[in-house]
């Protein structure tokens, strides 16, 4: 036979006082009702309090802890959650020159490219104390009203996005998000590549979408291995919030060089090496990136076979280079008579005749072959003819009288002249008899290497003499 706990009800033995659940005695209704009479109600309630099992005591213990903790783990997370929380570490980063310290308390936007120098460097560009004060104002009023607010550099570019965010979908705090711009590369160019923060890209004549990327001053590599001119620069590369997007420029017409000359069948040489390409196909070379010393000039075969080199000219970005051999090459195929033309000039073949003219009459008259040497070729058959004749009058009296002396004819070849001359002259011989002549002569002339006119043979094709 059982009971029941008068206290929590658990089956006790019929032998046993005290229920082994809660403790409590148990006792008969007469009992109970003694206990009643004798002592107060109150004192009764109070004894039945302070006999408060083990197992409500300890719930009631932990009730209270998670209570506390609740509470202290609110006002925690509450300050945490806080303004100056987020915004003041990205500050001290910049002081403290933490890179890491400084990115970890921004919230990046999703394949945003950029050079955490450049950027931290862009973002202290300015007067700190003013922009924490303006970003601090700004993320007070996000997390009070949960509006999305934008904070701006001083040279009026987009820097931050402040925005609200829920910390266990019940605290707000505010993210800093920073603004980026789109970068384009727009080109024409081909053969070359760029290296743009650590990424490389090959130019094939089409624009480029670069990405986004956070504000500052990047480096920019351009590289031209294969071309006819070999180079490369390094620049800087602004980028700002400012503009939509961002466009770098690489086009032909600002880094070539337009080349000219007058002999477009010419072979181009750069530096000193050919191109294999003759200047009809190179009218246009680059693209130079760089201040590199570029030599260039052009070369032909001449008519004669010989190779003739123009002008070498230094070339610059954006600079017109005109081509040109030196004046006394010609690539013109000439005829004899051409050639001939501008060999000997007319007028000073006459000139050189009458000239000869008056020097053989003071040679005669004197006896001195050394007055008329100069005009005659040596060794030529003119030469020795004038000096045996000289040489053969003797110490006898004669004397010349030149009257008349007309060029009626020039003839030119190649590399000689024929001038034809009418001739009037008195001989006055030893007897004093004084003998008039009338001559058709012809002096075939040449040129020297010093360019000087030598007769080297004369033809007398008719004579009339009269006493």
């Amino acid at each position: 036979m059982s009971k029941f706990c008068i206290e929590c009800g658990s089956t006790l033995k019929v032998e046993e006082r005290f229920c082994p659940s809660c403790g409590v005695e148990q006792r008969t209704p007469a009992e109970q009702t003694i206990v009643e009479e004798v002592l107060p109600k109150r004192t009764v309630e109070k004894a039945q309090k302070e006999k408060m099992s083990v197992g409500r005591k300890v719930l009631l213990s932990l009730a209270l802890v998670i209570i506390a903790t609740v509470a202290v783990g609110h006002l925690t997370i509450k300050s945490m959650t806080e303004p100056d929380k987020t915004v003041l570490p990205i500050f001290n980063a910049i002081l403290d020159g933490n890179e890491a310290e400084f990115f970890a308390n921004l919230t990046m936007p999703k394949d945003v490219e950029y050079d955490a120098k450049a950027y931290i460097s862009h973002v202290a560009n300015q007067q700190m104390d003013h922009f924490q004060k303006t970003v601090m104002e700004a993320a007070n009023h996000v997390w009070d009203d949960g509006i999305t607010r934008v904070v701006k550099h001083e040279d009026g570019s987009e820097l931050f996005r402040l925005k609200e965010k829920k910390f266990f979908y019940l605290y707000p705090t505010v993210e800093v998000i920073p603004i980026g711009s789109d970068v384009q590369l727009e080109t024409d160019i081909t053969g070359a590549q760029i290296s743009l923060n650590k990424k490389e890209y090959e130019l094939n004549g089409e624009n480029i979408e670069l990405g986004t990327f956070l504000p500052g001053s990047y480096n920019m590599e351009v590289t031209t291995e294969n071309a006819i001119i070999p180079n490369s620069a390094m620049w800087p590369i602004p980028i700002t919030t400012n503009e939509k997007v961002n466009l770098i420029s690489l086009l032909n017409d600002d880094f070539m060089v337009s080349l000219d000359g007058d002999q477009l069948d010419s072979i181009v040489f750069v530096n000193g090496k050919s191109t294999e390409k003759p200047l009809s196909e190179l009218q246009k070379i680059g693209p130079i990136f760089s201040d590199t010393e570029v030599k260039v000039f052009i070369q032909k075969e001449t008519p004669t076979g010989e190779l003739a080199k123009s002008n070498e000219e230094i070339v610059t970005i954006g600079s017109d280079v005109y081509l040109s051999y030196p004046s006394d090459v010609s690539f013109v195929v000439k005829t004899p008579e051409e050639i001939a033309e501008e060999t000997f000039d007319r007028n000073d073949l006459g000139q050189f005749v009458i000239g000869f003219r008056d020097a053989y009459q003071i040679a005669l008259n004197n006896k001195d072959f050394a007055i008329i040497e100069p005009y005659l070729a040596p060794g030529s058959i003119a030469s020795k003819e004038i000096k045996d004749f000289i040489g053969d009058i003797g110490n006898e009296y004669y004397n010349y009288n030149f009257t008349r002396n007309e060029v009626r004819g020039i003839e030119l070849k190649v590399d000689e002249a024929s001038v034809k001359t009418y001739e009037e002259f008195y001989f006055t011989n030893h007897k004093n008899d004084v003998i008039f002549y009338e001559r058709d002569k012809q002096y075939d002339i040449q040129m020297d290497a010093n360019g000087d006119f030598k007769v080297y043979k004369i033809h007398i094709s008719d004579t009339k003499r009269n006493r």
